[in-house]
C-alpha cells in the first residue's frame, strides 16, 4: 500500500449515509484494519442485507471521495422494541 499524505486544508471530506456502491473501498479498508485478524471483513450480501434493513445507522466517511471510515449500527424505534428486547427480535434473526 502507498501511503499518500492528504492536505487537509484543502480536503474534501464527506459524512454521508453508506451505499452499497462504497463496498470495494471499504472491504479494503476492512482487510488492512483486521490484517491481524486475519484480514477478515463483511461480506458484500451482508453489508447490503445491514443497509437494506437500517439504512440510517451505515455512515461512510470520504476524504477526496475515499472511503476513509465508517460506522455500521442499528438505530431501532425505541417505542416500539424498548429496552428488553434481543439482537435477534430487533434485526428479524438477521
Amino acid at each position: 500500500m502507498i501511503n499518500k499524505t492528504t492536505d487537509m486544508d484543502t480536503a474534501t471530506i464527506e459524512v454521508r449515509k453508506l451505499t452499497i456502491d462504497d463496498y470495494q473501498q471499504l472491504k479494503d479498508s476492512m482487510i488492512q484494519a483486521y490484517a491481524s485478524l486475519g484480514g477478515q471483513y463483511w461480506k458484500e450480501e451482508s453489508l447490503a442485507k445491514l443497509i437494506q434493513k437500517f439504512p440510517d445507522g451505515q455512515i461512510c466517511v470520504t476524504v477526496d471521495q475515499k472511503v476513509v471510515g465508517c460506522a455500521l449500527s442499528l438505530v431501532i424505534d425505541m417505542n416500539r422494541f424498548g429496552d428488553n428486547h434481543t439482537y435477534r427480535q430487533i434485526t428479524g434473526d438477521y
